[in-house]
């Protein structure tokens, strides 16, 4: 039998790998206790949930700008925004507890797993992700209602 044909399908990571050793040792990187690794199922997982929720968001904003001002209050749109926020907020954590492949940017070898806190940190703070996780996860509408004790729906509401 030739040793060059396989009938053994290798994981998708071996496509991302040059060679065989590459892949053997992207195979047993490990992250330290409370670390993720950036390619881990739970973690992808998660991302995609993320991309779900922005999307019911997407729907969810514009039905409650034209449709709660008229209907009697519903729990579920009023719990809605702080499950957002919530979660938001998890997401936050995890991006700081998240590693990640290094580029020729980093003081590291490119490709390598960077798991160290403050690097990891350093890059997420420094990032276009972080301003934009942080001003669409801060609760701007509830703490206007708490402070203001206004209605962000009273324009619209029928006197």
């Amino acid at each position: 039998r030739d040793s060059t044909s396989s009938d053994v399908q290798l994981p998708m990571e071996l496509e991302e790998a040059e060679t065989l050793d590459n892949w053997d040792n992207a195979r047993r990187e490990r992250c330290p206790s409370g670390m993720l690794h950036p390619r881990d199922s739970c973690r992808r997982l998660w991302d995609k949930f993320v991309v779900i929720l922005v999307v019911v968001d997407t729907l969810i904003v514009p039905f409650q700008l034209a449709y709660l001002p008229h209907q009697p209050v519903n729990f579920l749109m009023l719990l809605w925004p702080w499950f957002l926020t919530l979660f938001f907020a998890a997401d936050m954590f995890l991006s700081f507890h998240t590693g990640y492949r290094a580029d020729s940017k980093d003081e590291e070898r490119p490709g390598k797993l960077v798991t160290d806190r403050a690097k990891i940190a350093h890059r997420y703070v420094h990032s276009w992700a972080f301003s934009l996780d942080l001003l669409t996860t801060f609760p701007w509408s509830q703490i206007l209602i708490f402070i203001a004790r206004v209605s962000l729906f009273e324009p619209w509401e029928e006197q």
